[in-house]
């Protein structure tokens, strides 16, 4: 049997069996005697693997929430090229974040009282009230109250006035000066002693005259 004139036949690949990224190719591979060991060599290869960007296209899923319950934030999804080489899929690439904003949970935060204004009597005391979000709209219902009134003792001092002359100007009496709290009130003073505001005293020596009698 004359095998000389035996060879390979092979036929045109196939279509990539896969249109996006790596897949398989094949085509027919004969001899042309009808029987393969008749060409003796090794035959050509009838599969091989390849690549295809024909059918790529960004496979893109649902935004996800809002990163921020109250304020700015970030939505994000994912966007990936079915073939894993970005580069097979047409430019440009869909955004994977964008910017959002929330006002679902805002809630009003009020911080802590300053001191009062004044260390006795009366004064004014303020806080920092805000919504999270920075836009006051964003949070419902009235803000609580930013400034309110107090009233502090702990700088309450007594205040006195001088001495009144002695009410007798020949032997004892007494003498007095006004005595008052700082604060207007005297319970806002009773954390410290009270001064005196009455005491005894001497007429002025050689005030008195002589008294003689019949």
């Amino acid at each position: 049997r004359d095998r000389a004139g035996c060879q390979w036949n092979v036929s045109e690949w196939s279509s990539c069996s896969s249109s996006c990224g790596v897949g398989w190719r094949s085509r027919s591979v004969t001899c042309s005697s009808g029987t393969a060991s008749d060409c003796g060599t090794s035959a050509p290869a009838a599969e091989e693997s390849c690549r295809s960007s024909a059918g790529c296209a960004w496979q893109v899923s649902q935004w996800s929430s809002c990163s921020s319950s109250c304020g700015a934030g970030e939505e994000t999804r994912n966007v990936a090229c079915p073939g894993l080489v970005e580069a097979d899929c047409p430019s440009p690439k869909p955004d994977a974040t964008r910017d959002c904003w929330s006002a679902e949970q805002c809630l009003w935060q009020a911080e802590a009282w300053a001191a009062c204004s004044t260390q006795c009597g009366e004064g004014v005391q303020t806080r920092r009230v805000l919504c999270p979000s920075g836009r006051p709209e964003d949070c419902s219902g009235a803000a609580p109250a930013a400034e309110q009134s107090c009233r502090e003792t702990s700088g309450c001092t007594w205040a006195v006035g001088e001495w009144s002359p002695c009410s007798s100007s020949c032997g004892p009496g007494t003498r007095s000066r006004s005595v008052e709290c700082s604060g207007g009130s005297e319970a806002e003073c009773s954390h410290i002693t009270r001064p005196l505001d009455r005491q005894t005293c001497q007429g002025e020596p050689g005030a008195c005259p002589w008294v003689v009698g019949n």
